[in-house]
C-alpha cells in the first residue's frame, strides 16, 4: 500500500472517528430538546445515530477509495 494511501486512510478513519464522537453528543442534546425525549429514552437512540452516522462517512471513505483505485488503472 503507498505511503500516501495509508495517510489518507488513517485520516479517513480520525475524522470518521471524531464526527461521530460529535455527532454523538449533538444529536442526544437535539433528540432531548426536539422531541422532549428524557434521557432515559435518548439513551436507546443516540448509539443509533451515532452509529448511523459512523456508517455513512464509512460508505463515503470506501467510495471515496474505490474511485481512486478505478481512476489509477
Amino acid at each position: 500500500m503507498e505511503n500516501n494511501t495509508f495517510k489518507f486512510i488513517l485520516k479517513a478513519f480520525g475524522l470518521t472517528f471524531l464526527a461521530v464522537t460529535i455527532a454523538y453528543f449533538v444529536i442526544g442534546r437535539l433528540l432531548v430538546a426536539a422531541f422532549d425525549y428524557s434521557t432515559v429514552e435518548a439513551s436507546y437512540h443516540l448509539p443509533t445515530h451515532a452509529l448511523l452516522v459512523g456508517l455513512i462517512f464509512t460508505v463515503i471513505l470506501c467510495t471515496i477509495l474505490i474511485l481512486d483505485k478505478l481512476k489509477n488503472k
